[in-house]
């Protein structure tokens, strides 16, 4: 668990945006992923996710939470295990996609735990490198990038993500996805609603393992702030 001098308040959410800021984020009316999301989800992936962050969120609340509660409390999330290359058209998750791909891996898991910046020249910004703390226990933000803090409104550089409140249903999420890549070594492709006070209409995100062996101990992860268009930002 992080520290109390990690505790981020609200998940860290900036200050709602004013009119002007609203209506360039869009607002609300059009809550679709786009076109880049069109297969749906994959329900094993969707199954497995439902259950860790449901289990996270009752450990965390203390009060039994129901997975369907949860999941409308983050507006249907899209989930997908092992995603086709020509699902991932984002440049940034494109790039660290094929980095990844192009690693030596065992039983799924990428044989490194350190990247090469100038290989990912296309994703930087849109990086974070996720350590993989007490087998799955917690984990811990070593990388994340400075695109991505802008439009989050925060950065969690450092920082554990049980630092997000437990009241927030977006740490129980992230627990579940980094969770599910854990367990099972596979790649996750993922996308969500932003919250209404972050000032883009969700987020793209690819989850890769890295470790030694057959272990995972840290995720390479891309991820896209989008438009409700599904315009990348």
């Amino acid at each position: 668990m992080g520290s109390g001098s990690d505790q981020i308040p609200h998940a860290g959410i900036a200050p709602k945006p004013n009119a002007e800021a609203a209506d360039e984020r869009g607002n609300g009316s059009d809550r679709s992923f786009g076109a880049a999301f069109a297969p749906g989800s994959d329900p094993e992936a969707d199954a497995l996710i439902r259950r860790l962050a449901t289990e996270a969120a009752t450990a965390a609340r203390g009060v039994p939470v129901h997975p369907d509660t949860l999941w409308a409390e983050l507006e249907g999330p899209v989930n997908i295990f092992d995603p086709d290359p020509a699902q991932v058209v984002y440049e940034p998750l494109r790039a660290t996609f094929d980095y990844w791909r192009g690693l030596p891996a065992i039983d799924g898991v990428a044989q490194s735990v350190r990247v090469e910046p100038t290989a990912l020249r296309p994703a930087l910004g849109y990086l974070m490198l996720v350590d993989v703390l007490d087998d799955g226990a917690d984990y811990r933000y070593a990388l994340y990038g400075s695109r991505i803090a802008q439009f989050a409104g925060f950065d969690m550089t450092g920082k554990h993500l049980s630092a997000i409140p437990a009241p927030s249903p977006i740490g129980h999420f992230f627990r579940g996805c980094y969770g599910a890549v854990a367990q099972t070594r596979r790649p996750l492709y993922s996308a969500h609603h932003a919250p209404d006070d972050i000032m883009v209409g969700g987020w793209h995100r690819l989850i890769l393992p890295l470790g030694t062996g057959r272990t995972v101990a840290r995720h390479l992860v891309a991820n896209v702030p989008v438009t409700p268009e599904g315009r990348m930002k």
